[in-house]
């Protein structure tokens, strides 16, 4: 399972319980209208904030593995780090990548962008209300959570010293 953040402004209105414009979010604790939404991010006015990376491998062929995962729940976090000077961070975007053989030689993914893909990238929102500001010290970490029926991602932002 692959991902990266992303600034896409539009997600707003999908997640958002009112459009920004109409009324105030300040000070209201609130809860995203969709914990996540599927949609073709090339189809999507957005920005890559970081580089694209491995947030989870499962391995099918490794049952044993499966179980410690499932059993573990929260998995450790991945750490991210913002390509842009200082941006506003909307959606973790997350796909998958399906190896089909031991060599690696036939795959099948839902990577944005893939020509003939007819699978859809998962959104999750990043911020309360949506969109966190990243700068490019910041640290974005991503924690994954794996349960028998699905997985799940926390975004949370930090700074680092430099």
């Amino acid at each position: 399972v692959y991902g990266m953040v992303v600034s896409c402004p539009s997600l707003m209105e999908r997640f958002a319980p009112c459009s920004q414009r109409s009324c105030s979010l300040e000070g209201v604790v609130w809860e995203p209208r969709e914990t996540f939404v599927c949609d073709f991010l090339e189809l999507l006015h957005h920005e890559a904030l970081t580089d694209q990376a491995e947030l989870l491998r499962l391995d099918f062929t490794n049952p044993d593995q499966l179980r410690q995962q499932l059993a573990d729940c929260k998995l450790p976090a991945v750490s991210l780090r913002p390509t842009k000077p200082f941006a506003t961070a909307h959606a973790l975007a997350v796909w998958w990548e399906l190896q089909l053989d031991k060599r690696g030689t036939y795959r099948i993914s839902s990577v944005p962008g893939r020509r003939g893909n007819h699978w859809p990238q998962v959104l999750w929102p990043i911020g309360s209300p949506i969109g966190s500001q990243v700068r490019s010290r910041d640290r974005i970490l991503v924690h994954p959570r794996i349960f028998e029926e699905s997985l799940q991602y926390e975004v949370s932002i930090g700074s680092t010293c430099m």
